[in-house]
């Protein structure tokens, strides 16, 4: 079942112009721009273009061109981007990235993104019991790139340290976006102007991408196929999942995930459910 799956979507993305992720093209000077799904990867590679390409600037109608998803785009329209390229991916470990930008995200955050991503995008009737979708997210059958943890601790384990590879929390970017906005553009091999970095923040806001969404979501590949009523730039603030995770799920997620949790910071066993306090929000 699951390599007649595999086959008909290696199958449907050549039919397109695509190669699996996993086939593509990768160049020696790339930059990836990398994390697990629904970890604020979409908002990094707004901060990555705003950086880059300061004017026009980016948005949801000139993203692809900018930084172009490896998922989404043919081999053609990858390989005749300007060198050197950024390119966004969700890949698991793959050796061919040799400068990596990495987003990690807490895992009980991005179940709760996921789960409305999915609605969003048709892949799950609304109403599905979060349990149920938990479940199938702690196994990594929501998508091609496998469970939350084996993606972060394959890549950290294998880079961390490496020069070349640079680990984002989500949300420490949140929280002081500046610094890491600097950080980012040192990497790029940029000067971190301070002018520079507070447009490229400025730009990359979400209050301005959520706007962006509103007129422009029909427009960016992402997001045109997809339910207009329900935004893909819900909120945020991290810790969404205090509020809108039932107990029964974090704590099942921290079971799943809890040593790779632990390695990045993220404390377990916190309080969460209806009655719980913390922040609201978390990035869509």
């Amino acid at each position: 079942m699951k390599c007649s799956k595999r086959l008909r979507l290696g199958l449907r993305l050549v039919l397109q112009g695509r190669l699996p992720h996993q086939y593509a093209t990768i160049l020696t000077d790339d930059l990836l721009v990398v994390s697990y799904p629904k970890s604020g990867n979409t908002w990094l590679r707004f901060l990555v273009a705003n950086l880059l390409h300061p004017e026009p600037g980016a948005d949801f109608t000139n993203i692809e061109r900018l930084v172009p998803d490896l998922h989404k785009n043919t081999e053609a329209a990858l390989l005749a981007a300007p060198r050197p390229r950024a390119l966004k991916s969700h890949s698991a470990l793959d050796v061919r990235y040799r400068r990596v930008l990495y987003a990690v995200r807490d895992p009980r955050d991005v179940a709760v993104s996921y789960y409305h991503y999915k609605i969003k995008t048709g892949s799950i009737a609304e109403g599905t019991p979060m349990e149920a979708f938990t479940q199938a997210f702690i196994a990594g059958r929501l998508d091609e790139f496998g469970p939350w943890s084996a993606h972060v601790g394959g890549w950290t384990g294998a880079r961390l340290g490496d020069p070349d590879f640079l680990l984002l929390r989500y949300e420490d970017l949140r929280a002081d976006p500046l610094p890491g906005a600097a950080r980012i553009a040192a990497f790029l091999g940029l000067d971190p102007d301070p002018a520079l970095v507070e447009r490229a923040v400025a730009r990359s806001s979400f209050e301005r991408m959520r706007t962006l969404e509103q007129t422009q979501g029909d427009q960016w590949v992402t997001t045109r196929a997809t339910r207009s009523d329900k935004p893909f730039m819900r909120s945020a603030t991290p810790g969404k999942w205090r509020k809108e995770l039932p107990e029964a799920c974090a704590r099942a997620i921290e079971a799943a995930f809890g040593r790779t949790m632990r390695a990045q910071g993220y404390p377990v066993n916190e309080p969460c459910g209806p009655a719980a306090d913390g922040p609201a929000g978390g990035e869509g």
